[in-house]
């Protein structure tokens, strides 16, 4: 049985960097590295911190991405 939910991730347009998390190195280059958010208003609100905050050519915005998850087959 496969189960798809809706999660969330911050990408910066001009760069191509993902948001890992707050901190020095709070940018990566790999989608791997990047924070997952559940909640879509979880995923707004770190954006919209982003935005204000706005250290040098940082611009965020919110992609959607899915994710399957799958039962372990029995055998």
């Amino acid at each position: 049985m496969e189960k798809e939910i809706q999660y969330y991730i911050i990408k910066n347009p001009d760069t191509g960097l993902y948001y890992r998390g707050k901190g020095v190195n709070r940018w990566g280059k790999y989608m791997n590295q990047a924070s997952i958010f559940r909640v879509r208003g979880q995923v707004e609100e770190s954006c919209d911190w982003i935005n204000k905050c706005h250290r040098d050519g940082e611009r965020a915005v919110i992609v959607p991405i899915t994710i399957i998850e799958q039962e372990p087959e029995i055998i």
